[in-house]
């Protein structure tokens, strides 16, 4: 796998010592110090937004809404409640706002700040 290693990417990354595992939003300039900082790197997603249908929650009916969703592409598409399909890929050019989803799998690992 090839990541791109800039200024302006950010990752989510699973990391830690042992069995002590936790998730980490880091930029790729922090992102090659998880490798010297912890025993394990279990997983490493970009972060990237996405425009998206979703389903809507009573019928399941396709293309009910538009949202913009910050987060990891497959995770995405499989954690994210009510997902249909993603439209395009860009941050929003109006007022509306991305949702940060940083979920992977249904997990329990604490959202940390990598220190």
């Amino acid at each position: 796998m090839q990541i791109e290693l800039n200024e302006f990417s950010n990752f989510i990354v699973l990391a830690g010592n042992g069995n002590n595992l936790k998730r980490y939003k880091v930029s790729g300039k922090e992102l090659t110090s998880v490798f010297t900082k912890f025993e394990r790197v279990c997983y490493i997603g970009k972060i990237e937004c996405f425009e998206c249908y979703t389903k809507n929650p009573e019928t399941n009916e396709g293309g009910w809404d538009i949202v913009y969703i910050e987060g990891v592409k497959e995770k995405i598409k499989k954690y994210y409640p009510h997902f249909d399909c993603f439209i395009t890929t860009g941050y929003p050019h109006s007022s509306v706002e991305a949702i940060e989803f940083l979920q992977l799998e249904h997990d329990n690992y604490e959202l940390s700040e990598l220190k």
